[in-house]
């Protein structure tokens, strides 16, 4: 899906992210509740939470825009910063 395609409709975005390489079971997981709950695209990142550099979740940010219709999903909401 190219983010032309995902701003054109209404979707659901997944966000998955852990804090280390090591966590891979964890993403996979994470990865298999957003597609059980209806994310079309699922965006990943391996980086802690305190992290700028984060460059799936900048991808996500960048698209959807104020007025989409498409909603975020996350597993627990820590996975979208650990001061939220």
């Amino acid at each position: 899906c190219t983010t032309q395609e995902f701003l054109d409709k209404s979707m659901k975005v997944g966000y998955a992210r852990v804090s280390t390489g090591e966590q891979e079971d964890a993403l996979q997981q994470q990865v298999s509740r957003l597609e059980k709950a209806g994310a079309q695209v699922i965006y990943s990142d391996i980086k802690t939470g305190r992290s700028s550099d984060r460059k799936e979740f900048n991808k996500l940010l960048s698209a959807v825009k104020r007025g989409d219709v498409s909603e975020i999903v996350v597993t627990r909401i820590d996975r979208l910063a650990r001061s939220v």
